[in-house]
């Protein structure tokens, strides 16, 4: 409790009772301050100052954080640690990364620096949670690769040599290097999909939520309709819709959303 209080000055007892309930005797989870993470990572409980959830949406959170629910979140994060590792990212094993991730996103959430919008559903929230923090992850971690790059090339170059080693060591060098810029550009492929494809869809509700749902980690059909509440024949119907739309995005972003989705998710 000690350690809770100490990091976050904001909270008083009652949040601080209700975070230790939640993380250590419902769900038998440590919270993420207790979970040493790999050298070089940062620490997203430190950028702003906390907004602790009201009351009676810690209580919620209480009765809806479940255990089952928790695994829903890892089964979404593993997928995520695949980007994480592949930036070249120090990573625990799969299992545990992803175990990590799934209660970092619950315990961000629980301390109010990620503000849960209660209309959304709880699995919605905490998938995206873990989807933006690891994005968050990996564009630190290329920004800081790409400046270290850029000093020892200029360190080690004199004039226009150091342009043209900046240039090789970016896109000539070994696969390991090579990778990171990879992993952007299938995510930007990614992002650039679901973009084009919200754009397309305003108006229409439910192929919204079911981009939210895909978004969130939803695979199969019941987890869908979980998810999003829909009828069997809202969900049909709404899938038909988002197929068409997909059929008319053009080339470029149908092509390299499709190479994203194959790398990245096994599709």
């Amino acid at each position: 409790m000690g350690k809770c209080l100490a990091l976050f000055p904001p909270l008083n007892e009652t949040i601080a009772t209700s975070i230790t309930c939640i993380c250590q005797h419902d769900l038998n989870i440590r919270p993420v301050w207790e979970i040493a993470p790999p050298t070089g990572g940062r620490n997203r409980m430190t950028d702003a100052q906390p907004i602790p959830p009201a009351p009676e949406l810690l209580d919620r959170l209480h009765h809806e954080l479940t255990d089952e629910l928790l695994e829903r979140v890892k089964r979404y994060a593993l997928r995520r640690v695949g980007a994480k590792r592949v930036a070249g990212i120090p990573c625990f094993d799969p299992t545990t990364e992803a175990e990590n991730m799934a209660t970092e996103a619950a315990t961000l959430t629980i301390l109010g620096h990620r503000t849960w919008n209660p209309s959304v559903p709880l699995f919605q929230h905490l998938c995206g949670v873990v989807r933006s923090v690891s994005a968050e992850a990996v564009e630190h971690h290329n920004r800081l690769h790409t400046d270290v790059l850029g000093r020892l090339s200029l360190e080690d170059s004199h004039g226009d040599d150091a342009k043209l080693d900046l240039q090789l060591a970016r896109n000539h060098g070994s696969e390991h290097t090579q990778r990171p810029k990879r992993a952007a550009t299938l995510a930007d492929a990614r992002d650039q999909l679901v973009a084009s494809l919200r754009i397309m869809a305003r108006g229409d509700d439910h192929v919204t939520m079911l981009l939210d749902a895909y978004e969130s980690g939803c695979e199969s059909r019941a987890d869908v309709l979980d998810c999003t509440g829909m009828s069997e024949a809202a969900y049909r119907n709404a899938r038909r819709r988002l197929d068409r739309l997909v059929d008319a995005l053009p080339d470029t972003i149908n092509d390299g959303a499709l190479d994203a989705l194959e790398v990245s998710y096994g599709y």
